[in-house]
């Protein structure tokens, strides 16, 4: 009988349903059945998936299956496809945890919030419940309930969100210390080790502080908190671009020290640059680069600037020539 199967049952037969669902094999309705005809077997079907995550097994696009996923990874959740999408199918079912096919993303249901994460040089765009869109570039964590009210969190990184018109419920973003109530409008959100930066590169909204006094977010200005101090500057429509290059696959240097330029390109980088001459620093550097491209960096600085690049097991150091 259904009641007496054992544990190791369960599981084995979550795992059978987890290769048919990345293999495009199970039928949607029977593995829906199949899991809301026992908690048990939703349960066991997370714990199969937090398993595979782990331990890394799947490490193939989800588009095309005989191709291994290159350093920066980009799925787009957001385009139509006409065949049947198994991580629509497992992020839509109220499961524990749902894992994308890549590996590196989960959906965890809980609590109350849905959740994504991105990996290192990875990039990942959703379409939220409400109509409102999210992106998240590389290394960040995103929540949010969208049940009884529209709620967000960046919890780390940097997200790209485009908040949808004609809905009763008001969006309000949590960034650390930031909590900001939206209108329809495009916001970019990066939390800083010093602090969080949000930016209304259309539409506005309210900023409530913990102190609960207010601050008024208008189109094309940012609200930052580091260290403490809450600043307003307005945005022109140079700096909107250096701040969207991400969602474009660029980083785009504009007069930015090399120290600084170092630590944006590493966001991207499982091997990071190190600088090895500290006199180099200082150097104010121009241009547009691909973040899945250091080497045309490195080919810059070395014609601009002679600084070589040696390349060691874990790190890539810069030095004077």
């Amino acid at each position: 009988m259904e009641s007496e199967k054992a544990g190791g049952e369960l599981i084995a037969e979550a795992a059978e349903w987890l290769v048919a669902l990345d293999a495009g094999r199970a039928d949607p309705q029977l593995f829906e059945a199949w899991r809301a005809a026992d908690p048990r077997h939703a349960a066991a079907f997370a714990q199969m998936l937090a398993i595979w995550e782990r331990t890394g097994a799947l490490r193939l696009s989800p588009e095309r299956p005989d191709m291994a996923l290159p350093a920066v990874r980009i799925q787009e959740d957001m385009e139509e496809k006409p065949a049947f999408s198994r991580r629509r199918l497992l992020a839509g079912a109220g499961a524990g945890v749902v894992l994308a096919a890549t590996g590196s993303v989960a959906w965890l249901h809980g609590a109350g919030r849905e959740r994504i994460q991105t990996a290192v040089g990875e990039r990942r765009a959703i379409r939220l419940p409400d109509g409102s869109a999210a992106e998240l570039n590389t290394d960040s964590v995103l929540s949010w309930d969208f049940g009884k009210r529209r709620s967000m969190w960046l919890e780390r990184g940097e997200a790209a969100i485009s908040v949808a018109t004609n809905h009763a419920q008001p969006f309000v973003l949590h960034g650390a210390d930031v909590i900001a109530r939206l209108t329809e409008g495009r916001y970019n959100l990066r939390l800083y080790d010093n602090g969080p930066e949000l930016i209304a590169l259309s539409g506005g909204g309210v900023i409530h502080r913990p102190d609960n006094t207010r601050i008024a977010l208008a189109p094309m200005h940012a609200v930052s908190n580091r260290g403490g101090r809450m600043q307003t500057l307005a945005v022109s429509p140079s700096t909107a671009d250096v701040i969207s290059a991400w969602r474009r696959g660029e980083i785009i240097f504009k007069g930015m020290r090399l120290d600084a330029a170092v630590s944006e390109f590493n966001r991207y980088l499982d091997k990071k640059l190190v600088i090895g001459d500290p006199r180099i620093g200082a150097i104010r550097l121009e241009g547009r680069f691909f973040v899945d491209d250091p080497t045309s960096f490195l080919r810059s600085l070395q014609h601009g600037f002679d600084i070589r690049a040696d390349v060691g097991p874990q790190t890539i150091t810069l030095r004077s020539a």
